[in-house]
């Protein structure tokens, strides 16, 4: 199965890979490139992004109120 991490506390929406990769090592102890998927919400606790590792690169999925959900990857 895959693991899923869900931040304790909000992060700034404004944070793209790097930054989220940062605070899943230091707050979670896991490499972002673990398989697992780490789920952060902003302030207004009213955004989320979800961030892991598809095998190739880094992916963040995006959804806002109102938005469907949006796929970067790196």
């Amino acid at each position: 199965g895959v693991k899923v991490f869900v931040a304790l506390a909000p992060v700034d929406m404004r944070c793209s890979f790097d930054r989220l990769s940062g605070v899943a090592k230091e707050q979670i102890g896991y490499e972002a490139r673990s398989g697992a998927l780490f789920v952060f919400y902003g302030r207004r606790r009213d955004a989320l992004k979800i961030l892991f590792f598809d095998g190739s690169g880094m992916c963040i999925f995006y959804s806002a109120p109102g938005e469907a959900w949006v796929r970067g990857k790196r």
